[in-house]
């Protein structure tokens, strides 16, 4: 639930428009996030099983840019 708490209010101080969030298929994910698409607008999609070591190095690039812009509202 704590997903929905922070996520969602986030997300939505950016955009109305539907949202898909891309999950991989971690057993420890909130089981209540399938429920989204109907309260939140929000499409939850899993990554297919033994795929995150081949996709993983796709998020470093996503990480650099958010750490970056992180840094600088912070200081």
């Amino acid at each position: 639930m704590y997903s929905s708490q922070v996520f969602i209010p986030q997300v939505r101080k950016i955009t109305s428009k539907p949202i898909l969030l891309i999950m991989d298929n971690c057993g420890g994910h909130d089981p209540l996030a399938l429920d989204w698409t109907k309260q939140y607008g929000v499409r939850i999609e899993t990554l297919p099983p033994n795929t995150t070591s081949k996709l993983q190095p796709l998020d470093a690039g996503c990480v650099v840019v958010l750490m970056r812009a992180r840094r600088t509202h912070l200081v």
